[in-house]
């Protein structure tokens, strides 16, 4: 223990030199004070009073007290605590470092109990770090809100006009605890926050308290991962990251993922209005039993360097749900396309802005039997784009679950770089909707390659909510679509039919009965090489090949059915390509309808 103020004034100045070339020995030191700067000597350690912290020290400032460190320099201590409930001088505490100072913490060490600052420990506790060149690093990880069941108490950082918050070594923790925790705020309304160390996360929220992360302006960079709500919350945490302004980056690798609702948090959310925020692995929405989380994305980008999952993970039988709202002039880059719906319910509701998913993506993706997977992606304005333009899958809608792509009105731009499957199998079954707006047209699919419907998928033209304003509709191209037997679910009178155009054929909704095709001479709803033949045995005796009605089969008829080749009228039947065969067929009886012309003329020419 250190010699009292008494005692020093006895020593000797040989004896007093001696003794303060020795190493202080850490001391954990309580403030008793009210209001003063961080280092005055108003702290007792238990037994004796008046004692100013080291360097070597542990300070703990609470006595509802109010403290600044506000001269330029550094100032040195060993760990810091604001706000705690120690037996002596315990208490909430409020501490403001500004002016350029710097306030430094040497020590610390591993787990959560021996972090370098703790703000709010079982007490309130606030950190305010103000203004340019101010800044506060500690040499191991950062606490902020630590209790075991305090969910009503809180521990508060604020960043403002450049100050700095540095983890040196270790995690930026908010809300932490047994039971039901404490609550832990960091907002940086305009700084820097760093936690750069090999593995270094940002966890917020913890057990059953709410905490939550905002960056206003500034930049904040994380190592590793990001948890929302993490793996050990338990219900009623709905913790929450936002971001308005500044830049934020998470991770260094591929495997450094962001998560948004884990464990059996409830409301967990990530809520973008502006800004840039990097991720440099997969963002997870929705694991565990967690429900409720919840995207809202109105402005700024975000950029994900895997995929991004809505409805990613969930315990064996639990029921989840997750869902991403895109809107305003939000942008979202996924670098590998992503998955609605892997595990449990996930949708994503865009409502505006631009969502480009630069790889395939699932929309009901399941892929454990304990976890149906439910999947939406609802489109209504906006851009969306899905797929590498590769060749490969695009878009594929309920793969291994239950899945919707719904479009809604006609204000999107929607573009599939790839091919569109819609799918049908044992655990569900595969919707492409159209959904009338009062006045509105509908938008269309823009396939870059292939669409293929599998037997049992869906086709839904819906007039829930209006009626359609004209009598068709073209709601897909691509350079090719095969209606393997899908269902089409519209008002009476609606049918669809697959026709030439576009990039290649279109699928068109009609209102009215079937359009006739002439050339279709067998009536099978097709018009395609076996009416061909057909005509060919009609030319020139019966009129089983009369196109036109003139009741002549003849090289007009021919014309007709040419023209008509490869349409389908009749739904759910898919058009008809022509093979290379077919096409020499067609060469032939071009030659027939020649040589028919032509003695027909010698005919004429010899009466």
């Amino acid at each position: 223990m250190r010699a009292s103020n008494a005692l020093v004034k006895l020593l000797s100045a040989a004896a007093l030199s001696a003794f303060t070339a020795l190493p202080a020995e850490a001391v954990s030191l309580y403030w008793q004070g009210t209001t003063g700067t961080l280092t005055d000597a108003t702290y007792s350690d238990g037994v004796t009073t008046g004692l100013a912290p080291t360097s070597a020290d542990v300070a703990f400032f609470g006595n509802n007290g109010v403290a600044s460190v506000a001269t330029p320099g550094t100032v040195e201590l060993s760990r810091l605590r604001i706000g705690h409930n120690e037996a002596t001088g315990g208490g909430t505490g409020e501490v403001t470092v500004s002016n350029g100072a710097v306030l430094s913490l040497l020590g610390g060490a591993a787990g959560t109990d021996n972090a370098g600052l703790t703000v709010g420990n079982s007490r309130n506790g606030t950190l305010v770090i103000d203004g340019a060149g101010t800044s506060v690093t500690s040499n191991r990880l950062i606490v902020i809100g630590n209790a075991n069941s305090q969910a009503t108490r809180t521990g508060t950082v604020r960043i403002t006009n450049g100050g700095a918050l540095t983890a040196t070594v270790g995690n930026i923790q908010l809300g932490y605890g047994a039971t039901n925790g404490q609550q832990g705020h960091l907002i940086v309304e305009n700084g820097t926050v760093t936690a750069m160390s090999a593995g270094a996360q940002l966890l917020i929220g913890d057990s059953t308290a709410t905490s939550s992360f905002t960056l206003n302006a500034g930049t904040v960079q994380i190592n590793a991962a990001v948890e929302v709500a993490t793996s050990n919350s338990k219900t009623g945490n709905a913790s929450s990251f936002t971001i308005t302004g500044g830049t934020f980056s998470s991770g260094l690798a591929l495997t450094n993922n962001f998560f948004v609702g884990r464990g059996a948090s409830t409301g967990a959310s990530l809520n973008i209005s502006g800004g840039t925020m990097s991720v440099s692995g997969r963002l997870l929405m929705g694991a565990g039993t967690a429900t409720g989380v919840v995207g809202n994305h109105t402005g700024g980008t975000l950029s994900v360097g895997s995929d991004f999952r809505v409805a990613d993970n969930a315990t064996a039988g639990a029921t989840t749900d997750s869902t991403y709202n895109l809107s305003g002039t939000g942008i979202l880059n996924s670098a590998n396309g992503g998955i609605i719906a892997r595990q449990g319910t996930g949708k994503f509701l865009q409502t505006g802005g631009q969502a480009n998913f630069n790889g395939a993506l699932s929309i009901g993706a399941r892929e454990t039997a304990a976890n149906p997977a439910n999947g939406l992606y609802k489109v209504s304005a906006g851009t969306f784009k899905a797929g590498a333009n590769t060749g490969g899958t695009g878009l594929s809608i309920a793969p291994n679950g239950v899945g919707e792509f719904r479009v809604v009105g006609d204000d999107s731009t929607i573009d599939v770089l790839g091919n569109l499957l819609v799918n049908s199998t044992e655990n569900g079954s595969g919707t492409l909707a159209f959904e009338f707006e009062t006045g509105d047209q509908l938008s269309r699919v823009n396939v870059a390659n292939a669409a293929t419907f599998s037997a049992g998928s869906k086709l839904v033209l819906d007039v829930a909510n209006a009626s359609p304003t004209q009598t068709s509709y073209d709601l897909l191209t691509a350079q090719t679509i095969t209606d393997l037997g899908l269902e089409f679910t519209a008002p009476v009178g609606w049918n669809f039919q697959i026709v030439s155009g576009g990039a290649g054929q279109i699928l068109r909704a009609f209102s009215g009965s079937t359009p006739t095709l002439p050339a279709d001479f067998n009536d099978d709803g097709f018009v395609n090489a076996a009416d061909l033949d057909i005509w060919k045995q009609a030319y020139g005796t019966t009129t089983a090949g009369d196109a036109n009605g003139d009741n002549v089969t003849d090289g007009a008829d021919f014309l007709v059915w040419q023209r008509q080749f490869g349409t389908t009228p009749i739904a759910a039947v898919a058009a008809a390509v022509p093979e290379p065969a077919t096409l020499s067929t067609i060469l032939v009886a071009s030659l027939i309808v020649a040589g028919s012309r032509r003695l027909t003329a010698a005919k004429r020419r010899l009466a």
